[in-house]
């Protein structure tokens, strides 16, 4: 991770294959375009392929602007799947759409907005000799945002273990030391994740507990020391729940034994056996509770969900 003339570790940083965490989890497939499960779309349909001069008019400001700045999208010919329109005008393109969700942090998007935002839409459809056909109709937006503002305030669940030091306090180096050898990777939020190649969202972090909450080379050199660490997940952002309790449970046991310590759950109950597998049944239970909104943990629409919630 760094030279070793720079390191201020003892030796260098390494992944410990006697307890590293597997590097290949199984994830939802990413997916790009329009999400039409939280997402409302409008798409711009016509017999013939679209000059990319005139699928491009659709970023230029005026447009772009009163359409309150959505997702555009585009495909291509020789394309099998939709990617962000990037405002190249040369080629062509079979498909152009237009994207927004329909949960927002301050207000949902109701049926008046939409038919705005069609009416628009269809002014600029005409201007390139398409027709904008809205995804899904939109009388059924306020009722499908209902559902989905229901499944937010349901089913936005957390896990959350934390590690207590034995000593009161636990070196900054040796959390990275242990982070490291569990095959965890420092993160640019200055966290240590669980990542699989699979998903580009995390299965958890690690982040430390005390003034600062996050980790940086620069406490390392330091010698800062904190009150232990938070071992988390978000479940509808995590592209493994189940996995990623196990993931975790383990992390904590491996800083208990290496560095000396508890682990305790949110409500500050001790992580004996009992209090570890009601946290994976609770996690199973969540896991079925998202079956039953027809909604993955970790897919891009539970992401794109909870994160614009």
């Amino acid at each position: 991770m760094h030279s070793a003339s720079l390191d201020p570790f003892d030796t260098p940083l390494a992944i410990d294959p006697t307890i590293a965490l597997p590097g290949h989890i199984s994830a939802p497939k990413s997916k790009a375009g329009p999400l039409h499960r939280v997402e409302f779309t409008i798409e711009f349909v016509g017999p013939r392929s679209l000059p990319g001069y005139a699928a491009a008019r659709l970023l230029d400001y005026d447009w772009y602007g009163a359409l309150g700045e959505p997702k555009a999208w585009g495909m291509r010919p020789q394309d099998n799947e939709w990617a962000r329109l990037s405002g190249t005008k040369d080629g062509s393109y079979d498909s152009l759409a237009v994207s927004w969700p329909m949960i927002g942090p301050k207000a949902d998007l109701s049926a008046d907005a939409a038919r705005s935002l069609w009416r628009i839409a269809d002014e600029f459809g005409q201007a390139i000799d398409r027709k904008a056909v809205p995804i899904p109709p939109i009388t059924d937006i306020p009722s499908l945002a209902k559902d989905l503002r229901k499944i937010i305030d349901t089913l936005d669940i957390g896990v959350s273990l934390a590690f207590v030091p034995a000593r009161g306090t636990v070196l900054e180096k040796d959390l990275w030391v242990q982070c490291v050898a569990l095959g965890l990777q420092f993160a640019p939020d200055g966290s240590f994740q669980w990542r699989t190649p699979q998903s580009e969202a995390p299965l958890f972090a690690v982040t430390p507990i005390g003034s600062l909450e996050q980790f940086s080379l620069r406490s390392v050199q330091a010698g800062l020391a904190h009150e232990g660490a938070t071992i988390g997940f978000s479940v509808p952002r995590c592209p493994n729940p189940a996995r990623a309790i196990e993931g975790a449970l383990k992390t904590g046991r491996v800083l208990c034994e290496r560095l000396g310590g508890r682990i305790v759950d949110d409500a500050g109950r001790f992580m004996d056996a009992k209090v570890a597998q009601s946290l994976i049944d609770e996690t199973t239970h969540a896991l079925k509770l998202f079956q039953e909104a027809k909604l993955a943990p970790g897919s891009a629409e539970a992401i794109a969900l909870f994160e614009n919630a």
